[in-house]
């Protein structure tokens, strides 16, 4: 009975713009999630990236410390 009583009290006028406020954050939200998510792609794109770049030098410098070993064992 209260709770029918709340209901049948309440100010449709007030009830409107509390929606109208939760659609604006419920958008401002969505916005901000669709620039997280970019966000989040391009920081992987860059971590996948690094990632190759790391293995390339990684490569070269094996290349060349196997030049280096063998320049001193042909001094030896």
């Amino acid at each position: 009975e209260d709770l029918a009583a709340q209901l049948q009290s309440g100010d449709p006028a007030r009830d409107g713009k509390r929606v109208e406020a939760l659609l604006r954050e419920k958008a401002q939200l969505h916005q901000r999630l669709k620039g997280l998510e970019a966000e989040v792609t391009e920081l992987r794109a860059e971590r996948n990236n690094s990632g190759a770049q790391a293995e390339n030098v990684q490569r070269i410098q094996i290349r060349q410390l196997a030049e280096s070993q063998a320049a001193v064992k042909a001094l030896e």
